[in-house]
């Protein structure tokens, strides 16, 4: 396994299989969450309405296209000017990503099975649920991002004039 960096507040990524690697710690610590209940894999799916789902033993499944190629290809062309239509791809991909980690997150004192138990309790729960996901992986995407922009430009990595 990767280990953290040095500074706590520098977690830009190096590569696509970084930013995988340490996706579910850095979602937990923006939501300040007691933990995760990811299981550390991830799959590829193809299903045409699905950009990424967690599930309750703690996998976590995302497109291939729209979420695994459209990262890789970001980390792929570090440091290179995009287009704007090329932007809102990897920032929804990257929305993507925090979404379905946010669902694995569990309070002190909570486990994760509770959350299962209320959705098959109450179905209706489900889409409140979904709701609230979304909310605040969109209001937690940029702090997402900040911590895993990749590596960008050479000037990052040297240490000369």
């Amino acid at each position: 396994m990767t280990s953290r960096p040095a500074d706590a507040h520098d977690h830009r990524r190096a590569t696509f299989a970084e930013l995988m690697a340490h996706q579910a710690d850095d979602v937990r610590e923006i939501a300040g969450a007691d933990r995760s209940n990811w299981r550390g894999t991830y799959e590829g799916v193809s299903e045409r309405r699905l950009r990424g789902r967690a599930t309750w033993a703690g996998r976590l499944q995302y497109d291939h296209r729209e979420v695994i190629g459209c990262l890789q290809e970001m980390y792929e062309r570090a440091g290179q000017r995009h287009d704007e239509p090329t932007l809102i791809r990897y920032r929804s991909a990257l929305r993507t990503v925090v979404h379905e980690n946010a669902h694995l997150l569990s309070a002190r004192g909570t486990t994760h099975t509770q959350g299962k138990m209320a959705v098959e309790s109450q179905p209706e729960t489900h889409a409140l649920e979904e709701g609230v996901t979304e909310l605040w992986a969109q209001r937690n995407l940029n702090a997402f991002h900040r911590q895993n922009r990749p590596r960008s430009s050479r000037a990052e990595h040297s240490t000369g004039p």
